[in-house]
């Protein structure tokens, strides 16, 4: 199912942290690797400033179609599936990560992990997570987080996950104004999307349709953007 198109970046905080790269890191003749479903559109711009092909991995195939949909013949970014956790990248093989929302993970430790492995010493992650805007939140929130296997931090948490990992943060930016675009334009898609579809595409993709409908509603509806923020670490690895 192609719900996006390429003029647009539906993944949370838009195309904020690409551009937080690109005006912050050297990344001409760098190796890049973006991870996360969404992300087609800042992985071709960092193409564009690196001059090397970009590597987009994805953790499953309805993302890995709708990735190559959405790139058409672009040249510039190889899209492909692999584990976050366990990727096929050698040590110390990337000099920069864009990891646009996909952080927010319960296995959030085995990801950053697997890109300090992956990552050389001394190259730059730019992680853009969604974030509880208080410690106690509501049930229903709760619910949302869970369902959709999310397990975001407070800010103060997240940023101490990452020091207590050898990553120094060089700017922690609030991207939480961007959620109110995202869910809209990701709800607005879906719409057109759903008229397109035959009652068989439906029922196969039901649980995706379910999630995206719940979570934007939640957000844009519900009051959900008291609780739900999004914020981007610009950082570099201390190995």
């Amino acid at each position: 199912m192609k719900i996006s198109s390429g003029a647009d970046i539906l993944a949370p905080g838009l195309d904020y942290p690409a551009n937080y790269l690109i005006h912050n890191c050297e990344l001409k003749n760098k190796k890049v690797l973006v991870i996360g479903s969404g992300c087609e559109l800042p992985a071709l711009r960092l193409f564009e400033h690196s001059e090397n092909m970009v590597d987009l991995i994805v953790e499953d195939y309805d993302s890995l179609i709708n990735s190559q949909l959405n790139l058409e013949d672009q040249h510039g970014v190889r899209v492909r599936i692999m584990d976050f956790e366990i990727t096929d990248f050698g040590k110390d093989e990337i000099d920069v990560v864009l990891a646009q929302n996909s952080l927010t993970d319960f296995r959030r430790s085995k990801i950053l992990k697997e890109i300090k492995r992956i990552l050389k010493p001394g190259g730059f992650v730019s992680a853009g997570e969604l974030v509880k805007m208080q410690e106690k939140i509501p049930v229903f929130v709760e619910d949302m987080f869970r369902s959709s296997l999310l397990d975001p931090l407070t800010p103060d948490e997240a940023e101490k996950f990452y020091t207590d990992r050898s990553l120094k943060i060089i700017e922690n930016y609030d991207l939480s104004f961007t959620l109110k675009k995202y869910y809209t334009v990701v709800l607005n898609k879906l719409k057109e999307t759903l008229g397109t579809l035959s009652e068989r595409e439906k029922k196969y993709y039901k649980k995706l349709i379910k999630k995206i409908s719940h979570e934007s509603n939640i957000y844009l509806k519900q009051g959900g953007d008291k609780y739900i923020g999004f914020r981007n670490y610009l950082m570099k690895y201390d190995a």
